[in-house]
């Protein structure tokens, strides 16, 4: 009985260590941070025999990154935007007191129009477009009109 555990034991070991081998083949190697667009970050990490795995995140869920690397080892990130940030949406809280920092990232407060952001020519821009035109010939229509009744040389 004690032979057959042993043996057990064994193929265990063996399998276990195939499975290392295995794992260690698809370790990264490196890791690169880029940003996609629109606001989102991707993060690649690379394989020891050159495979390639990413993710691509929106703002929220880098600064919930941001949190849980801080948390794992031990300390605590006080995040404040910058005042000179460029972002494809405005930071309305950018004045905010250093000290005011919560457990969970805040929600995003939209700024007004920001359903036009990235739009061109959107249907409230032709109408006014339209507008602008009409009168614009109104005007010229009313000084041809006034320069008509105008004596030449006078």
């Amino acid at each position: 009985m004690g032979k057959e555990i042993e043996k057990i034991l064994e193929a265990r070991n063996i399998a276990a260590q195939k499975r290392s081998f295995k794992q260690e083949k698809f370790r990264a190697q490196s890791i690169m941070v880029g940003k996609v667009g629109s606001g989102t970050t991707e993060i690649s990490l690379r394989g020891l025999d050159g495979s390639y795995l990413f993710i691509v995140l929106h703002p929220t869920e880098i600064i919930e990154l941001l949190h849980q690397l801080a948390a794992n080892t031990g300390c605590t990130v006080d995040i404040t935007p910058r005042e000179d940030f460029a972002s494809y949406r405005s930071w309305p809280n950018s004045t905010q007191e250093k000290n005011n920092t919560g457990a969970f990232v805040p929600h995003a407060t939209f700024t007004a129009g920001f359903e036009k952001i990235g739009l061109s020519d959107t249907v409230s821009d032709r109408d006014t477009k339209a507008k602008e035109h009409d009168r614009a010939e109104e005007i010229m229509a009313a000084n041809k009109s006034a320069n008509k009744g105008r004596i030449k040389g006078a």
